[in-house]
């Protein structure tokens, strides 16, 4: 459990404000990363970002 820290703190109601406050907060700890680890998690995101799309197509072409 020593990966994590306990947070306090609010986060917005509305839908919009609440992405925009992630995406930024994401965009921060990912400028944290060393370049090699930012090229693996871009990997992986956009890896499984690629197949999720193939496997929705495939589920559309179903129905």
């Amino acid at each position: 459990m020593n990966q994590y820290k306990p947070m306090i703190g609010i986060e917005p109601t509305d839908p919009y404000e609440k992405a925009k406050q992630d995406l930024i907060t994401a965009l921060k700890s990912f400028g944290m990363l060393s370049a090699i680890q930012q090229e693996t998690l871009a990997k992986e995101l956009f890896g499984a970002a690629s197949v999720n799309a193939i496997l929705n197509l495939i589920q559309q072409r179903k129905l």
